[in-house]
Order: C-alpha cells, then sequence, then structure tokens
C-alpha cells in the first residue's frame, strides 16, 4: 500500500470518495447532523456521507461563523490528504479570505512537505561509471570517429589540378566527435527515477494532517455542546414563571451572552421584564395600601358602638379574603368583640339583678315605713300627750 493511500484510509476524507451533493448553498445540516458526523470521522474516519455533512455546513450561508471555519479547514486539510494540492491552495486562500484570525487551523504548508531528494542528492540526475557500448568506451563518435565532421564527395578541379574535398557536420554527434550515447564522458549520466528529475520529493505529513482534522472535529463537537446548552439554558430561563426570579436570571444570561447574538433578545426580554416587574410592584404597593386602609377600617371596630354590627363586618372581611394574611388578627378582633359583647350582656343582667334587689328593698323599706307610721307612731303620740285624734 502507497504512503499516501494509507493517509486516505487514516482520515477517509478523500474528495474522491465525496458523493455530489444535491442541497442547496442555503441549506444548512442540523447541529445534530454535523456532530455525528464528525463523531464518526473521528472514530472511523472512512464515512463519506460524514465528509458531505461537513462540506456541506462550510458551503452553508446560514452556519455558526466558529464552526464554519473549523469545517472549511477540515475542507482544506482533506484536500492535501487526498494529494491535490491545487485544491487545497485553493480551500486554505479562501479560508484565509473569509477568517484571517484562524490561519492556525491549518498548520500546513506545502514548501514545508517536499525535501530533497535522497537517490540523487537534489540534482535530479544520477551518474555512473562508463560502460557504454556505443562507442566501446572510447568516449568518440563512431560514425566521425572523433572528428566532428563528414566527408560528403571528393572531387578534382582540373583548373589548378588539385583534388577538393566536401565535408559537413556529423549527424551523429553535431560535430563535437564525442559519443551520442556516452556524451564523450567518463560516467554516464540519467534521470533519477525517485523524484522523476525533480530533484525534491513531495512527502504527506500525515500524522500532521490527522492531528489537526480530529482536534478540529473535537472543537466542532465541543461548538455544537456548548450551543445546545446555551440554548437549554435560555429556553430555561424564557419558561420561569416568577417575574422577578425571570429578571435575576436574564440579567445574569445577558452578561454571560455579552458577545453572542442572542445578547440582542435577551436584552429586549430584560427590559420588557424589567418594566412588568415595575408594574407588578406597583400594583403590589397599591394592593398593600389598600389592605392597610381597610385593616386600619377594622381594627377601628375593636371598640365598636354596635357589636353585633361589628361582628357581621368582620366575619364577612374573612371570608372574602380566606387567604389574607391578617386572617388571625381578623380573627382575634372578632373574638374580642364577641368576649366584649358577652360581657356587656353579663352586665347588663347583673345591673338588671341588682336593680331588682334594689326595688324590692324599696318596697321594702316602703312598707316598713308605712307600717311604722300607722301602728307604731300613733301609740308614741298618745303616750306622750299628743292631742286626741279627731
Amino acid at each position: 500500500m502507497s504512503f499516501k493511500m494509507l493517509v486516505l484510509l487514516v482520515l477517509g476524507i478523500g474528495f474522491g470518495a465525496v458523493r455530489p451533493s444535491c442541497a442547496s448553498e442555503n441549506e444548512t445540516p442540523s447541529p445534530e447532523q454535523l456532530k455525528a458526523a464528525a463523531k464518526t470521522l473521528m472514530a472511523a474516519g472512512q464515512d463519506p456521507e460524514s465528509l458531505q455533512t461537513i462540506l456541506e455546513y462550510s458551503r452553508s450561508l446560514n452556519a455558526v461563523p466558529a464552526i464554519k471555519s473549523r469545517t472549511m479547514a477540515i475542507y482544506a486539510l482533506s484536500a492535501l490528504a487526498k494529494g491535490d494540492t491545487n485544491l487545497f491552495n485553493r480551500a486554505r486562500d479562501s479560508h484565509a479570505a473569509n477568517f484571517p484570525a484562524d490561519k492556525a487551523f491549518i498548520p500546513i504548508q506545502l514548501d514545508a512537505c517536499t525535501d530533497r531528494c535522497p537517490t540523487c542528492g537534489g540534482a535530479g540526475f544520477t551518474e555512473g561509471a562508463n560502460d557504454c557500448a556505443s562507442c566501446g568506451n572510447t568516449r568518440m563518435c563512431r560514425k566521425c570517429k572523433g572528428t566532428g565532421k563528414w566527408q560528403l564527395l571528393t572531387t578534382y578541379d582540373s583548373r589548378v589540378s588539385r583534388r577538393q574535398d566536401s565535408k559537413i557536420n556529423c549527424n551523429q554527434c553535431g560535430g563535437t566527435g564525442r559519443c551520442p550515447t556516452c556524451g564523450g564522458t567518463d560516467s554516464t549520466r540519467a534521470k533519477c527515477q525517485a523524484c522523476n528529475g525533480a530533484g525534491a520529493l513531495f512527502e504527506l505529513p500525515a500524522v500532521k494532517i490527522s492531528d489537526a482534522s480530529k482536534r478540529l472535529l473535537g472543537e466542532i463537537i465541543a461548538s455544537i455542546d456548548a450551543e445546545a446548552n446555551w440554548a437549554n439554558r435560555i429556553r430555561l430561563v424564557k419558561a420561569e414563571t416568577n417575574v422577578a426570579v425571570r429578571v435575576r436570571l436574564l440579567a445574569t444570561l445577558k452578561e454571560d451572552l455579552k458577545k453572542r447574538p442572542e445578547a440582542q433578545e435577551i436584552e429586549r426580554l430584560l427590559l420588557a421584564d424589567q418594566q412588568r416587574l415595575a408594574e407588578l410592584k406597583a400594583a403590589e404597593r397599591e394592593k398593600e395600601q389598600s389592605l392597610q386602609r381597610e385593616l386600619s377600617a377594622l381594627r377601628a371596630l375593636k371598640d365598636p358602638a354596635n357589636p353585633k354590627a361589628a361582628i357581621a363586618v368582620l366575619s364577612e372581611y374573612l371570608a372574602s379574603h380566606p387567604d389574607s394574611p391578617h386572617k388571625i388578627e381578623i380573627q382575634s378582633l372578632i373574638d374580642g368583640v364577641k368576649a366584649k359583647m358577652v360581657r356587656q350582656q353579663e352586665h347588663k343582667k347583673l345591673a338588671y339583678g341588682i336593680g331588682a334587689v334594689l326595688i324590692v328593698l324599696l318596697g321594702l323599706s316602703s312598707l316598713n315605713i308605712s307600717y311604722i307610721r300607722y301602728t307604731v307612731m300613733p301609740s308614741a303620740g298618745k303616750r306622750r300627750g299628743d292631742p286626741p285624734t279627731i
């Protein structure tokens, strides 16, 4: 198995296995789908559908920026894992343009992925001892025998009585006279097969790509969990029915959400609840003042001129306010008025009894006076020499 294929198997994010996307750019995978995809890629690293979810999120216009930045970085790293350096460069440049503060998410530079070829030492070719079969190690062109010229035609010029030779450059060695196969050198030179003559080898940093990808996938999962926690916390605060408690919770939540998009909504809810709480407190104060006025009027019945009427009023108030916090006090007033009414009745009975006794005693005293006057007193007059009665 080649080294590049090993990297693709480890990461499982080669683009060649990804199915074409049928979703529009505005369709965003749900947080649950994205989290499931990230977990699958971290565990198995060989699921094309999970990678497709990552890529769809990276293209979405409605994605959370912090998570989108990481999915774009994973896209670039996946291109590099495949060996597509052109796509890697484009994806990395796109990520840098959209999220310049997140360049550290792609900690790999292509120039750092090349190294001098150990076979040719960076020369791009290899050399060996000259054992050329073409020249028999003479290093000379066999056609021109090292002269570099080739005699084309010999003619005799009768005018000058002289032979003339016509020569041209050897078409085998190009006029150099050297063996065209070995170049006339003591050693042979051949293109390096290891680097294909480039002098350098491109080597994927498999461990670094894997570590960077897994770190980003882990951060995506953590971000989704954090978003879910925020959403659940906001939901619980909104569900609180006690306005005073909700105002306190919203104020705390506002401080915690300073740089989040939900902060404006929380501030709006807080202002509305604060106004509502102020209205409730004002109504509560008015209610308390009204209650105090009622209690003052009821307390004035402690010494009523008409106890029966006072007891009726107090009993009616108690029946209409069964949950009143002053229930015990009102009942005490009723009991006090009743006790006073009983004492008044006892006093009346006592007064009536005393009056009756006084009347009886007065009657008895009148009888005694008459008796004394008409019986005892006349005899006493006669004894004292009173004139006789006529």
